[in-house]
């Protein structure tokens, strides 16, 4: 997954071809919280776009958005979750993903709520995380 910033319109095109060139058969998540940057990507195959969430004000503007377009996908606060709202989310969209969970606490309740994937800057307790699941 890439976390687009910015709003160069020749962005989509060309991030597509370099990313074809390497991994020509792999699907490509793109995120961002520039949703009119996203929607450029759109008309690839093969691209699944990730609409960040920030705040309250971005979630009320992305439920309209994603009732139309079910196989999005969405990164949002962890503070902005409950296990009731990821159910809704996960009712509209393919994948729900909470950032940025860096201590134990959160990361047990994002998990416990059904969130398909986190992300952390806190790699000992991703590490600890992975090698309790593998045993």
């Amino acid at each position: 997954m890439l976390d687009l910033k910015g709003d160069d319109p020749a962005l989509p095109a060309a991030l597509v071809d370099a990313f074809r060139e390497v991994r020509p058969t792999e699907e490509l998540l793109v995120c961002s919280q520039n949703w009119v940057l996203l929607e450029q990507f759109r008309p690839y195959i093969g691209v699944t776009l990730v609409h960040s969430i920030g705040d309250e004000q971005q979630l009320a503007l992305a439920w309209d958005r994603l009732a139309r377009d079910d196989h999005d996908a969405v990164s949002i606060d962890y503070r902005l979750l409950s296990a009731a709202r990821t159910q809704e989310l996960k009712a509209r969209v393919s994948t729900v993903m909470s950032w940025t969970v860096n201590a134990e606490l959160p990361f047990r309740a994002v998990l416990g709520w059904g969130v398909d994937g986190v992300i952390s800057d806190n790699l000992d307790m991703l590490r600890q995380f992975v090698e309790r699941r593998d045993r």
